[in-house]
């Protein structure tokens, strides 16, 4: 549980970056141990995003430190992905949303997520 920086390499597995780039795929699917909240600390990239506690008893927030940073959907030409783990708790993305093309959302069927604010 807690507050990690999205742009913060230690933080992802493995550890020799983060998740920032057309077409890449970041996963927020580990078993965390209570809410867990990523910032963003900068406008990140990505293509597919998959969300979800793996044992669905805690929730996943997506945050911004600021007015501007942002989260891209970006699949490089494909599709973008916001895909919700079967076993989540429900999530939040508190921060703007910026599509590079079409995004399938992919619910729970047992989730929800909250907050989206789509700006562009």
């Amino acid at each position: 549980s807690g507050t990690y920086n999205w742009n913060a390499a230690a933080n992802w597995t493995p550890n020799s970056g983060f998740p920032n780039a057309a077409g890449c795929t970041a996963n927020l699917t580990n078993n965390i141990a209570g809410v867990v909240s990523n910032a963003l600390g900068q406008t990140v990239t990505v293509g597919v995003l998959n969300l979800g506690d793996a044992d669905g008893t805690h929730p996943y927030i997506i945050t911004s430190t600021s007015a501007e940073p942002s989260l891209v959907f970006n699949n490089d030409g494909d599709v973008a992905q916001l895909n919700q783990t079967s076993t989540t708790k429900g999530d939040t993305i508190a921060a703007s949303l910026w599509l590079a093309g079409p995004l399938n959302i992919n619910l729970a069927a047992s989730g929800s997520i909250s907050s989206i604010i789509v700006v562009r």
